[in-house]
């Protein structure tokens, strides 16, 4: 049995692929961390939303803003 893949795209230009839904989200907090330090500010989670077919993920996203108001939005979706 092949292995889940998630594509994992962002407004910032990342686009990365992970084999797990939990995987691919703990991908997403290591990103927006590296932002976070390259800007040397701080980033909260303002929305995530999460698409389940049956008992599995199939999309979703997570959306962080900066105290300084930058918002950046990762995707996250199930590829074939």
């Amino acid at each position: 049995m092949k292995r889940e893949q998630f594509l994992i795209t962002s407004t910032d230009g990342h686009e990365v692929t992970k084999t797990k839904w939990n995987a691919a989200n703990r991908e997403v907090e290591n990103l927006i961390g590296l932002i976070a330090n390259e800007e040397a500010t701080t980033y909260n989670l303002i929305d995530s939303e999460s698409v389940k077919e049956g008992f599995n993920h199939v999309k979703g996203s997570r959306t962080w803003k900066s105290k300084d108001g930058k918002v950046v939005v990762f995707n996250i979706e199930k590829v074939a």
